[in-house]
């Protein structure tokens, strides 16, 4: 049986760029801790270009670095460093409409360095998130499902985690945006809980003419 392990905050800064009408620049750091306590456990950069196939559809590529804790452990302080190249395949509801029903897709090629308790490694992981929820206003929507997780490493699939969200979106104003989460994790060795923040802008690079 799955062990609880401490309950964790994730906080995310996310900035969206628009290079061209149908191009997007895509760029997020991330700082994530756990317990009471606030112990720092991992971070994240993340960069990726999206193109918008048209209003609906989108596909987004790039690449992330991470550095997680090898424990929970307050007193440790070693951390195992990851590259990731990724690729995301997403169908997103309108905000026109009433009722919201998104679907992702997305592939990582995942390199990991050695770390005093493991070899280096690589593998594939594949992602399916499907969120449904409701488009209250212009200002606030609702959006709740699962995301699974399914990892490839030596020639062999598992399970990594299942992930179920609950999300408010705040549309405080034009071109930003707020997000609180909480997300329950089923992994095979732990449960968690974590508690999530986002702040997001959106930016404009070129002038849309008539």
């Amino acid at each position: 049986m799955a062990q609880s392990a401490p309950f964790a905050c994730w906080s995310t800064i996310l900035l969206n760029l628009r290079v061209k009408t149908k191009w997007t620049s895509i760029t997020d750091i991330g700082f994530r801790s756990v317990s009471r306590d606030i112990i720092p456990y991992q971070h994240f950069f993340r960069s990726g270009l999206r193109y918008n196939l048209d209003p609906n559809w989108n596909i987004t590529s790039g690449i992330a670095f991470f550095s997680t804790k090898t424990s929970f452990l307050k007193e440790n302080h070693e951390y195992g460093h990851e590259f990731r190249l990724w690729t995301d395949f997403s169908r997103l509801s309108l905000r026109t409409r009433k009722f919201i029903m998104n679907h992702r897709v997305r592939i990582e090629r995942r390199f990991f360095d050695a770390t005093s308790t493991r070899l280096s490694f690589n593998s594939f992981r594949f992602q399916y998130r499907l969120l449904s929820g409701v488009q209250f206003n212009s200002k606030f929507n609702f959006q709740t499902g699962p995301e699974i997780f399914e990892s490839l490493i030596r020639q062999k699939f598992s399970l990594d985690q299942i992930r179920w969200y609950s999300i408010l979106g705040i549309l405080p104003g034009k071109g930003y945006g707020i997000s609180l989460g909480y997300f329950f994790v089923y992994r095979k060795a732990y449960d968690q809980n974590i508690f999530a923040i986002t702040l997001s802008k959106n930016l404009q690079l070129y002038e849309h003419h008539h």
